[in-house]
């Protein structure tokens, strides 16, 4: 059964594209001078993770940051497969090396919850190692902002009938069957989202909250990622 953790970001709404063009207009501006004020300042760096169900729309979200931010001072990082190099070190090493200068900001795509959370999904990884690392992940999390850091953590969630949809919608525009990875998404949905509530739960802190964000309509999730 769902987790009804996710049952807070069930609450988006259709947009049209005229109220979503004038909520953008009053968004964006918002957005620059946000922006420029961090680089004013020279504060301790923005980190925004972007994490959430398969197929949600992460990389449109990472895309519309880098459209309606200043681009020279934003960094996305894409963080899937460990490099030998990465493997050979300890597991935040590679984040910790592609943290951004103060003043500016990191959009990460994929982050030091992404393994934990797979992992434990596909039941590689037991309950007290899974418990040890999101642990690790606190303390690392609390360790940035001690330092001046603010992290925004958007978790972008879909009913498991929105990404059925979405998955089928996929495989028709791409003329072919689901591959064997996207079929899993499916068969280990329920698995994915009680995975993900405990993770959640157990690094939602004060000093980084966890947003969760309705990804079925676009717009609406792209103007909440703006807003948040």
């Amino acid at each position: 059964m769902k987790d009804d953790l996710f049952a807070v970001a069930e609450t988006g709404r259709r947009l049209g594209k005229r109220a979503y063009d004038a909520a953008l207009a009053a968004i964006r501006p918002q957005l620059l001078d946000a922006q420029r004020q961090l680089r004013a300042r020279g504060g301790g760096p923005l980190i925004v993770i972007v994490s959430g169900v398969e197929t949600a729309g992460k990389s449109e979200v990472v895309n519309r940051l880098n459209e309606w931010l200043d681009a020279r001072g934003v960094r996305t990082l894409a963080f899937w497969d460990e490099s030998d190099e990465e493997r050979e070190r300890p597991r935040h090493w590679r984040f910790w090396r592609a943290l951004p200068p103060r003043g500016s900001i990191a959009v990460f795509f994929g982050s030091w919850y992404t393994r934990p959370i797979v992992a434990r999904a596909l039941g590689e990884t037991t309950r007290a190692a899974f418990d040890a690392e999101l642990q690790q992940v606190v303390e690392l999390e609390r360790l940035l902002v001690d330092d001046g850091a603010a992290i925004v953590k958007l978790w972008f969630h879909l009913s498991r009938r929105a990404q059925e949809e979405r998955l089928q919608r996929l495989a028709r525009e791409r003329d072919r069957k689901l591959t064997p990875w996207e079929r899993r998404f499916s068969a280990y949905y329920e698995r994915f989202a009680a995975v993900s509530a405990a993770a959640i739960r157990a690094t939602d802190r004060g000093h980084a909250p966890w947003q969760l964000v309705d990804a079925e309509d676009p717009r609406s999730r792209d103007l909440a990622a703006g807003r948040l």
